[in-house]
């Protein structure tokens, strides 16, 4: 099209078109694929010319620890492990010997009173409707 007046307009509700056909074929072949035995599905959505997109999540640690705003506190953050879930919380200073904390019913508490410069291990245990899961990995971390 040309610099005449309105033509931007019209390109741009031509193109609106397009990309909704697109969507629309899109959708149309993932429904064929889905609804095919899955060994072919990958077969059925590149025959229509199309690509298969590898979706990769990144695995989030089971427990993640940062420094509080104040000497001697750390926030602990563990992954959610269902909807509807309780957090039981441990600290050691020589895992031998562990320190339970509050539970709390979100997936974060707060420690304070550590010793500044000490290394604390800490664990956490999700409590979800069908029982208490295995206790994680101990991390260790250096209290500032």
């Amino acid at each position: 099209m040309g610099r005449t007046k309105g033509a931007v307009e019209t390109r741009n509700a031509k193109l609106e078109v397009v990309k909704g056909d697109l969507d629309n074929l899109r959708g149309y072949v993932q429904t064929v694929a889905d609804a095919a035995n899955p060994s072919n599905a990958a077969a059925i959505i590149e025959s229509a010319g199309m690509t298969l997109r590898s979706v990769t999540l990144p695995d989030k640690a089971q427990l993640s620890i940062e420094q509080g705003l104040v000497s001697g506190v750390v926030i602990l953050r563990s992954r959610a492990a269902a909807r509807r879930a309780a957090y039981n919380w441990q600290h050691s200073a020589d895992q031998k010997t562990w320190t339970s904390l509050p539970s709390t019913l979100q997936s974060k508490t707060t420690v304070s009173a550590l010793t500044a410069g000490a290394v604390y291990f800490f664990r956490v245990q999700p409590l979800v409707r069908t029982g208490e899961g295995n206790w994680g990995e101990p991390i260790s971390f250096l209290v500032k």
